[in-house]
């Protein structure tokens, strides 16, 4: 479960780092 935390945390911070709407579309379908 923390491993699966710390990976939804690294999502996070790449879409926060790349303010790209279709990353960040992409981002949530994957996350969907």
């Amino acid at each position: 479960v923390m491993g699966a935390y710390g990976y939804n945390i690294e999502q996070i911070l790449m879409v926060d780092i790349i303010p790209d709407a279709s990353v960040r579309r992409a981002m949530n379908e994957i996350n969907a």
